[in-house]
């Protein structure tokens, strides 16, 4: 359980997902989570089910602007970086 909720966050971390993609991801975890109980009750089964439809429901989400800005970070500072080499 632990794994699959530290592999979920490390994907949602590193691909800043929609917030279609992210439903599906809570999905998965509550479906681990509800599978690895002893006992789980049948409404949480249907909330796993209304999550993934959900997220198919809404539009496909881009990924999120912070990679935008990373790169042009990364551009800026590989244009500075020879300048202050030289200087």
């Amino acid at each position: 359980m632990v794994g699959v909720v530290a592999i979920a966050a490390y994907a949602v971390w590193r691909r800043r997902p929609g917030v279609d993609e992210l439903l599906r991801w809570l999905a998965l975890v509550l479906a681990v989570a509800n599978l690895v109980n002893k006992q789980a009750f049948y409404n949480q089964f249907w909330l796993v089910g209304a999550l993934v439809a959900a997220s198919l429901a809404l539009p496909q989400g881009e990924p999120a602007p912070v990679e935008e800005e990373q790169e042009e970070e990364q551009q800026h500072e590989e244009v500075g970086a020879p300048a202050r080499a030289s200087a």
